[in-house]
């Protein structure tokens, strides 16, 4: 009996797409975060997805402010930098100079703010704040870090994938719930820094000095944790302060903002907590947007 040897045909070894690659994140997220750079990218698309669906879902500017984008099927907005409404121009322009700080690793602090009284800036109707911080010279959140404040490294794609959605999905389900705002409902960001690194005379476009006012709420109040996202190099974390009130009678579809105005000027620098960071904000002038 002869024998004839016959070879086998492989099949090419199919490529298993992580959840980055297989949808539409790119459309919003940079596909690669390995880098601190790239990494430093999608934090800052982060903030600002997170902060245009705030605004959105809370009824702060016109829908014409806003492009559309989705992340496989979660209906996402996104503020456009160059606005036709003034006050989110204005906002938009604040992310830029918040950017900057978060680029030198800097930050501390984000913390986006909602007054209904110009006349008491220490009652503040709902707070969003993003946690930052930077062991080893890398930022990583403090939630993730711990005491012992260890570095994250090699997260998996669909760990960030799933995280960033839950995040998302966790500001529309809590905004949602929320009580429409007053008519009088104005905004205003703050940032705090880490003064052992960010240098004395340090601004970044669109912030000035500010005296720190502690925070407080009345009991009843909603407080949550609202998700947080980590690379190898960052991550971020969400924190939902707001007052719960009842529904009035006269519910407006649209608040008119009275915004911050920004400037530098020479008040004295605050030390905030224990970590000493440095508390600045935007100066408050008028710029009215009714939207």
């Amino acid at each position: 009996m002869s024998m004839t040897s016959q070879k086998m045909r492989k099949h090419p070894k199919q490529e298993v797409k992580n959840l980055v690659q297989a949808g539409n994140w790119n459309k919003t997220f940079p596909a690669k975060m390995e880098t601190d750079t790239k990494s430093c990218v999608f934090v800052k698309k982060l903030l600002t997805v997170s902060i245009s669906n705030i605004t959105y879902l809370r009824s702060m500017f016109p829908e014409e402010a806003y492009s559309n984008r989705s992340m496989d099927g979660l209906p996402l907005k996104i503020l456009m930098e160059k606005n036709s409404c003034k006050a989110a121009a204005t906002l938009a322009s604040w992310l830029v100079g918040a950017f900057d700080a978060l680029e030198r690793k800097y930050l501390r602090e984000l913390l986006f703010i909602i007054y209904v009284d110009p006349a008491l800036p220490e009652k503040v109707h709902e707070m969003y704040t993003f946690k930052f911080s930077y062991p080893g010279g890398n930022v990583a959140c403090q939630m993730l870090q711990g005491e012992e404040r260890k570095e994250v490294e090699n997260i998996h794609p669909d760990t960030i994938y799933k995280s960033t959605q839950n995040l998302l999905r966790s500001i529309i389900s809590i905004t949602q719930g929320l009580s429409p705002l007053p008519t009088s409902a104005y905004l205003s960001m703050k940032l705090t820094y880490y003064d052992d690194v960010t240098p004395e005379d340090y601004e970044p476009a669109g912030f000035g000095p500010a005296e720190h006012q502690d925070v407080q709420f009345p009991l009843g109040s909603l407080h949550l944790g609202s998700g947080d996202v980590a690379t190898s190099h960052h991550s971020v974390k969400l924190r939902v302060d707001a007052m719960q009130v009842e529904h009035s009678v006269e519910q407006p579809s649209m608040v008119t903002n009275t915004y911050s105005a920004t400037e530098s000027d020479s008040e004295p620098r605050a030390n905030v907590g224990d970590a000493g960071g440095t508390l600045r904000h935007p100066v408050i002038t008028t710029i009215s947007c009714t939207c």
